[in-house]
C-alpha cells in the first residue's frame, strides 16, 4: 500500500528506476520516553547514500516536541563537516539547536521528503500525545550508494520498479 502510494510523490524526483529500503521503520515516541529520542544527525553521517530521499510518514497528528525536526539546508551545511570529523578543526563547533520553527506540523498520513544531508533527529516529547511514524529511503538504481557496506542492493535496498530501458 504505502510502496504505491509513494510513486506519484518519488517519480518526478527519480523516475522509474527506483530503489527503496527493505524493511520500513516504525516510529514509538511517547510522552516523557527518554529512549525514543533520536538526537541531531545527518543518514549520510551513519553510512546512507547522499543521493537517497528520505521519506516520513506519521501516522498521527505531529506538533512540537512529538514531532521532528528538520534544520534547514544553511544550518545543515555549515554544521555537517563537524560530524564527519573526528578530530580537527571543526570537532569542537557547537551543535545547532532546534528551534520551534524547525519541528514539522503534520496530519497523520501526510508525507515528508527530506534529502538525508539535512540534519535531523527529535527531542523528549513534552505533549500528552504519543507519535507513531514510519520511514524509509528510496533512490535511483542509478546513484551510488553510501559507504556503509550494509547499505547495498539485496541487504538495504531492493528494486521497487524499473522502466523498460532497465528491465533485462
Amino acid at each position: 500500500l504505502i510502496r504505491n502510494s509513494l510513486s506519484n510523490y518519488y517519480r518526478p524526483l527519480i523516475g522509474k528506476d527506483v530503489l527503496i529500503q527493505t524493511k520500513l521503520n516504525l516510529s514509538i515516541q511517547m510522552p516523557n520516553d527518554q529512549n525514543s529520542i533520536l538526537s541531531l544527525h545527518s543518514d549520510c553521517n551513519s553510512g546512507d547514500s547522499p543521493f537517497q530521499f528520505n521519506i516520513w510518514i506519521p501516522l498521527t497528528d505531529s506538533w512540537g516536541t512529538n514531532s521532528m525536526f528538520i534544520l534547514d539546508k544553511e544550518t545543515s551545511m555549515n554544521y555537517l563537516p563537524s560530524l564527519f570529523c573526528h578530530e580537527g578543526i571543526n570537532a569542537n563547533k557547537k551543535e545547532p539547536i532546534p528551534h520551534e520553527k524547525d519541528f514539522l506540523k503534520t496530519k497523520k498520513g501526510d508525507l515528508i521528503i527530506f534529502n538525508p544531508l539535512l540534519l535531523h533527529g527529535n527531542v523528549r516529547n513534552n505533549t500528552d500525545h504519543t507519535r507513531f511514524s514510519l520511514n524509509v529511503r528510496l533512490k535511483s538504481i542509478f546513484t551510488p550508494d553510501g559507504d556503509s557496506p550494509d547499505r547495498k542492493v539485496g541487504t538495504y535496498y531492493e528494486i521497487l520498479e524499473t522502466s523498460i530501458h532497465t528491465d533485462t
